[in-house]
């Protein structure tokens, strides 16, 4: 996905499992808080490292629905353009529900199954979570040539366990040169 934005555009990525705050998908406290009281009208004060990573960005491309994702739908500037993509994972984690869609711009699932399931959802009541939410349906993609001779014979199992243990630390913003 990186590489593939690189061509079009100048990309930084930020490694948001870096902080420990952002790491994993157990409740996080404070941020958690910080959300609830957001959605009840109250100044969000955002995560100033996010931010300043994001303040030159014309668009913003959130991998997971997870802490980090959250933190960064939270801390995304007015009129930066945001993509968030989910995984299946996320749509049975609570990070999903936590969110503020009327900042996500583009919302991609990774399957026509998956769209379905987060349109069921009980925060999102249906197929476009906000009215100027776009869905898109865009499948993962696995490279068999990039798996060792050996394994290829098992490739559908290796690409379940890819995406079960898919790194979930990056988080790119790109600078859009048209």
């Amino acid at each position: 996905m990186i590489d593939a934005l690189a061509e079009q555009a100048d990309v930084r990525v930020v490694d948001l499992a870096a902080r420990s705050s952002l790491r994993g998908l157990g409740p996080y406290r404070p941020l958690v808080g910080a959300r609830l009281q957001q959605a009840l009208g109250d100044p969000a004060v955002p995560d100033y490292e996010i931010l300043e990573e994001m303040e030159a960005a014309d668009a913003v491309f959130v991998d997971w629905a997870d802490r980090g994702g959250l933190a960064t739908v939270m801390a995304v500037p007015e009129g930066v353009r945001l993509v968030l993509r989910i995984h299946s994972m996320d749509a049975l984690s609570p990070w999903i529900h936590l969110l503020d869609w009327s900042r996500v711009d583009d919302l991609v699932v990774v399957s026509e199954p998956m769209r379905r399931l987060v349109a069921s959802l009980p925060s999102l009541p249906s197929a476009r979570p906000c009215p100027a939410t776009r869905v898109h349906v865009v499948p993962n993609v696995v490279d068999l040539s990039r798996l060792p001779s050996s394994h290829r014979a098992e490739a559908g199992c290796a690409g379940c366990s890819w995406s079960a243990g898919a790194s979930r630390s990056r988080t790119p913003a790109g600078r859009w040169t048209s």
